[in-house]
């Protein structure tokens, strides 16, 4: 599920398993967006969806003053904003996947819509969207922190023994809110967090160190697509 800010464009977006999932998420994603901008949020336009028209979610937005605007049955067209955003990022999810394995989608959609919210935008004169919802942050070092989707690192293993690998391969596989930080996937599929990777000097090849890295929680990482 995704939401899209009239405002500023800012997009965010969420991987659920079933559309039970949306009531929670939702209330979520509207709290964490007026705690970052500031802003009170006034309307939310959605599909004719069950999902958004349930008892609590709608006692919910009663209560924020939040007036919810469904589209009509059958004819998506009415919330052509959003539709095409979705389509943006589905694109960009099959683009990064390319060949890797499917159940990645999740993460590719979080990379996607991270790198969406931070490049330069057409409507807002060169701005990027994240920093007209949140002031003072600095783009620069978020730019810094671009990496592609799916590059090969590497983890350091620690393991005992002089002669043992003292590094394994993985690939990168998004951000996380630590600056600094990434996640990866290791070659026995296990995501994990990992610090900064560096560029090998004098070398046209991406080879990574990747430090201090810790588990993941594994709920947030697989996903099955609905």
């Amino acid at each position: 599920m995704s939401l899209w800010d009239d405002f500023s464009t800012f997009v965010m977006a969420r991987a659920i398993c079933n559309k039970s999932g949306v009531e929670q998420n939702l209330q979520e994603l509207i709290t964490l967006l007026e705690t970052m901008s500031g802003c009170k949020a006034v309307s939310l336009r959605c599909d004719f969806g069950g999902e958004y028209r349930s008892k609590n979610l709608t006692s919910w937005l009663r209560k924020k003053g939040i007036d919810t605007k469904p589209t009509i049955v059958y004819h998506s067209q009415t919330n052509a904003v959003a539709e095409r955003t979705n389509r943006a990022i589905v694109t960009n999810i099959r683009a990064n996947l390319g060949e890797l394995p499917r159940s990645l989608w999740g993460l590719a959609m979080s990379y996607s819509v991270y790198m969406r919210n931070r490049l330069p935008h057409m409507t807002l004169g060169g701005k990027c969207l994240i920093g007209i919802v949140k002031r003072g942050i600095d783009i620069a070092a978020e730019r810094e922190r671009f990496r592609h989707f799916g590059q090969k690192v590497y983890i350091p293993t620690y393991s005992e023994g002089k002669l043992a690998d003292r590094a394994t391969k993985a690939i990168l596989v998004g951000y996380t809110n630590t600056s600094g930080t990434y996640l990866v996937m290791t070659e026995n599929r296990r995501v994990i967090t990992a610090k900064s990777p560096r560029v090998r000097p004098k070398s046209w090849k991406l080879l990574y160190r990747l430090e201090n890295a810790t588990p993941y929680p594994q709920q947030n990482i697989f996903m099955s697509h609905q």
